[in-house]
């Protein structure tokens, strides 16, 4: 009998070869851009080629430069929602980062986002020292990450502490327990000009703190005048005047304790508008502020208008604002604080001074001199903290965005690197979607593969496709593009007949909030097109003698 060979694309630790191998297939290259997967492979299977990015394969494969295999095997990563994202104007929900936007990469600079992707996955809580909400993720979603290590050790007869350090390298967000992970401190990102008609750049950053802080713009109807208003108390005011001419501003008279600050300057109100944002749930402090001199000044203001002292030379402070929240956060942490973000619960009315007011949820930020802190460390441009434990704790929708260059971001604080594949949810718009995916790609290397087979009247590649169950009630239809791909139509297949606006049936789920149907796919099936017949069951790890619950379709 033949040698069956096969190909490996996001390949991880190859699972696929430990399971093959004894029945004696082999392996002709794999496809994986992760550093340690990739070290892992080399490890194992020294003799087999790592190819790399697995789109440029299709082109390798008919060009003739690598095997064209039996058999065409992958799978696929990614963050659940409110997850923050640093971009350029600010911390953003991921799941609502667009292709176009700028995000700060690994090295801390600006890169554009070219795709963006979600889907149904297994997901866990990675917990961490400065991370109180964790981070939802799926297993294998990589985090930069660092190797510490505290060693009691004697020289000359005097005992003192070493630490020892490894490089930092990306590792799977479930092998990261005992690992640091990593925080960006310094940030290259170029600041815009600042626009005001009284105020010095210095002065300007420190107000612009104290704007996010305890700050409103106020507008005059029929005019486009406008003016920077702060709600402060005495003490802060006294802060004020330290830094600003009493000249500059208005002052209006106490009233229960608020005196308002008055600063009539229009091309600074626009300024901040557009930089920092308006209303308190609203307010973000833009990427820029990272790196601009002048930072530390930014932060004593908004310290000086909204930060409540905390411990020994630390602060807290809460926000409505997860944007501003995780903002604050980071920039503490380019002026030397340590920092993490917390959700704190309230009820939704409360009585204050004989009045019902309504409240909202909120973020507190608790910063410390990083001096002080027994539990981070500074190394490598980062500041470092022990990953606890990652936990499974089921599915959910995870979001994930493909950024060119850096090919990572930062999220909630932490540096991560964007997946090699987005499932197939990259195919919302169609198979004719430019933006692609990794699973079009996929399609693309299948359909080379059996081009080039062809050439040698060999039988066509075997295709094997791993992922979520989710993937078959997906909203976009994905899987029907997915399963329209492998066999050759030109359009999506769709599991029944819809039904009528506003009603399911056993093949389509009418989704109220979204006005739309989302597909029911069978846990089995087959589909024969003019290229391909494909067919699909849903396996259970537990019934093939591995000790875990993992449900996968293939």
């Amino acid at each position: 009998m033949k040698e069956l060979c096969y190909g490996s694309v996001c390949s991880g630790i190859e699972a696929a070869s430990i399971a093959w191998e004894p029945l004696g297939m082999r392996p002709a290259w794999f496809a994986e851009i992760e550093p340690f997967p990739s070290a892992v492979l080399a490890l194992r299977w020294p003799h087999v080629a790592n190819l790399g990015d697995m789109t440029k394969l299709a082109k390798k494969v008919l060009a003739g430069e690598i095997e064209s295999p039996d058999v065409l095997v992958g799978g696929t990563p990614c963050f659940t929602a409110g997850h923050m994202v640093l971009c350029k104007n600010g911390y953003k929900p991921i799941e609502d980062v667009c292709p176009g936007d700028y995000v700060v990469s690994h090295l801390g600079r600006l890169q554009q986002v070219k795709r963006v992707g979600s889907k149904i996955a297994n997901t866990g809580l990675l917990n961490a020292v400065g991370q109180p909400l964790g981070i939802r993720t799926t297993n294998d979603h990589p985090f930069l990450a660092v190797r510490w290590k505290a060693q009691n050790t004697r020289k000359n007869g005097t005992y003192f502490k070493r630490e020892l350090l490894s490089e930092p390298e990306w590792r799977a967000a479930c092998d990261m327990p005992g690992y640091q992970w990593c925080a960006l401190t310094n940030f290259n990102i170029a600041s815009p000009d600042i626009c005001s008609r009284f105020l010095s750049e210095e002065q300007a950053m420190y107000l612009a703190g104290a704007y996010v802080g305890d700050g409103y713009i106020r507008r005059w109807r029929g005019k486009s005048k406008k003016a920077v208003v702060f709600g402060i108390n005495c003490q802060k005011l006294r802060k004020f005047h330290c830094r600003i001419p009493e000249n500059i501003f208005s002052v209006a008279s106490e009233i229960r304790g608020s005196i308002k600050v008055t600063l009539n300057d229009t091309c600074y109100a626009n300024w901040l508008n557009e930089h920092f944002g308006e209303l308190s749930h609203a307010k973000r402090i833009p990427a820029w502020v990272m790196s601009h001199p002048l930072r530390h000044v930014f932060l004593q203001g908004y310290l000086d208008t909204d930060g409540t002292p905390s411990g020994k030379a630390g602060f807290r402070i809460n926000s409505v604002s997860p944007a501003l929240a995780w903002g604050v956060a980071g920039l503490s942490q380019t002026c030397g604080y340590v920092s993490s973000v917390s959700f704190i619960e309230v009820e939704p009315k409360k009585v204050i001074e004989d009045r019902v007011v309504n409240q909202r949820n909120y973020y507190q930020v608790t910063i410390c001199p990083q001096k002080l802190s027994r539990k981070s460390r500074l190394a490598h441009g980062m500041l470092l903290r022990t990953v606890k434990e990652f936990k499974s704790v089921g599915l959910d929708t995870v979001y994930n965005i493909e950024v060119e260059g850096d090919h990572s971001y930062i999220l909630n604080g932490a540096v991560v690197h964007n997946c090699q594949a987005f499932s197939i949810a990259g195919l919302r718009g169609g198979l004719d979607d430019e933006r692609g995916a990794l699973t079009l790609k996929y399609v693309e290397l299948a359909n080379a593969i059996d081009d080039k087979r062809s050439e040698s009247f060999l039988k066509p590649t075997v295709i094997v496709w791993e992922n979520v169950p989710g993937v078959l009630s997906s909203a976009d239809n994905a899987f029907g593009c997915f399963l329209a791909g492998l066999a050759g139509e030109d359009a999506p297949f769709e599991p029944g007949d819809r039904p009528e606006s506003g009603k399911s049936n056993a093949f389509w789920r009418w989704d109220g909030k979204t006005g739309c149907h989302a597909p029911k796919w069978p846990q089995c099936g087959c589909i024969y097109g003019p290229q391909r017949k494909v067919a699909w069951r849903i396996l259970d790890a537990q019934y093939f003698g591995v000790a875990q619950r993992r449900r996968r379709v293939f």
